[in-house]
């Protein structure tokens, strides 16, 4: 599952190299409120695991290893903490369970109202209305690769544009239920890999220790030179990460070059 303003196309290419390197059925996924999935008023990590969770069964799956990044990693760690048997393992990228305020977080409510109150002419061509989205955004998201991510979700439908993602829902939910991670007096015991990015400050070190209150058995790895976005920053050291771990097998890091 994707992050906050994703959708399942961010995991397209990596998954069908995942499969291809794992010989696994990989499934991509819209969390409610994004990409394709419908439109709800609630936004909570309990009611996303709960969506994977039917996803699940009505798929016919008992078991699966679940990856999420950045939101959809936190609706994997809930699902994890409430329904354990339904993971083989878990795998979460580049977020935490603890709280945190990192620089990226404290930005995204102007990041969503602004794209809330963007005026834009209906157009025919979608490289032109994502063009005037852009300009109207560059005053809140002065970073080009992030503006780029959030016009992912400008899309033009019967000549009309809009956002696909529920800008409503998601500003009336972001603090209370999306910026933190729920409570739970649970644990997950069962094989957990967090994979974070070096120049990211989503999943400190000084943190692991609290991490394993919830997740005894949690690994961590660090992919040199990645961001939040570690699989796309990085997508060949993601795999090279993954896929031995999805497959039951030891990762083995690279030796460092001379």
């Amino acid at each position: 599952m994707h992050g906050l303003l994703g959708s399942r196309s961010n995991w397209n290419s990596l998954a069908k190299m995942i499969h291809r390197r794992t010989k696994r059925k990989i499934i991509t996924v819209d969390a409610r409120n994004h990409g394709e999935s419908p439109h709800t008023e609630e936004m909570t990590y309990e009611a996303m695991a709960r969506d994977v969770e039917c996803l699940m069964d009505d798929l016919g799956i008992n078991q699966a290893s679940l990856v999420g990044h950045s939101m959809g990693g936190r609706a994997m760690m809930a699902l994890a903490l409430t329904k354990p048997k339904l993971l083989e393992s878990l795998f979460v990228v580049d977020v935490s369970p603890l709280s945190q305020r990192t620089s990226t977080l404290l930005a995204i409510p102007k990041f969503l109202e602004t794209m809330q109150n963007i005026h834009i002419e209906n157009h025919n061509s979608l490289a032109l209305a994502r063009k005037e989205a852009d300009r109207q955004l560059a005053s809140v998201a002065p970073d080009p690769m992030i503006r780029s991510f959030l016009l992912t979700n400008l899309v033009i439908e019967d000549g009309a544009v809009r956002w696909r993602v529920n800008l409503n829902t998601l500003i009336r939910t972001f603090m209370p239920h999306l910026a933190s991670f729920p409570k739970f007096t649970s644990t997950f015991d069962g094989p957990t890999y967090f994979i974070g990015g070096t120049n990211s400050d989503y999943l400190r070190r000084e943190d692991h220790e609290g991490i394993r209150e919830l997740f005894p058995n949690a690994e961590f790895h660090y992919v040199e030179g990645a961001g939040h976005w570690v699989h796309s920053d990085k997508p060949q050291d993601f795999l090279d990460l993954i896929c031995p771990l999805l497959q039951g097998r030891s990762y083995i890091p690279p030796k460092p070059s001379h």
